[in-house]
């Protein structure tokens, strides 16, 4: 049986601003990429920085360390996400683009629609 892993990605998902600002740690993000990596999950982080020419991508690598996240590696390149409960075997995504995942507004910026962890938490922990 293969490890699932789950894509995780940055910008309205692990901190609430757009690209190429960094802005504030998504609420219950920490609590919920800790549940995984304790369950056993391997955590990848899957951005378009990594597509990006410039330091983008060491400015979200900075901010998951200084932070205490448990991502430890990145994909090279940002894989497009699908509807997030669609399993390719052991691939999940979380990511604001995926079609189907909660959201929620920030607290913080106005208009700015964020992954909703309270709500994914309970629906992940269901679905396993």
């Amino acid at each position: 049986m293969k490890k699932e892993i789950f894509h995780i990605d940055f910008d309205g998902t692990i901190q609430e601003n757009n690209y190429p600002e960094i802005g504030f740690l998504n609420e219950g993000v920490s609590e919920f990429l800790w549940t995984l990596k304790n369950l056993g999950y391997e955590l990848i982080l899957n951005s378009y920085r990594a597509n990006m020419n410039d330091n983008s991508l060491n400015d979200a690598l900075n901010f998951i360390k200084v932070h205490n996240l448990p991502i430890y590696k990145y994909n090279l390149e940002k894989i497009s996400p699908t509807d997030w409960k669609q399993l390719f075997f052991e691939n999940i995504f979380i990511d604001d683009e995926c079609k189907g995942i909660p959201l929620k507004k920030s607290n913080r910026i106005f208009n700015k629609l964020i992954v909703d962890f309270e709500t994914l938490n309970v629906l992940i922990q269901n679905s396993y």
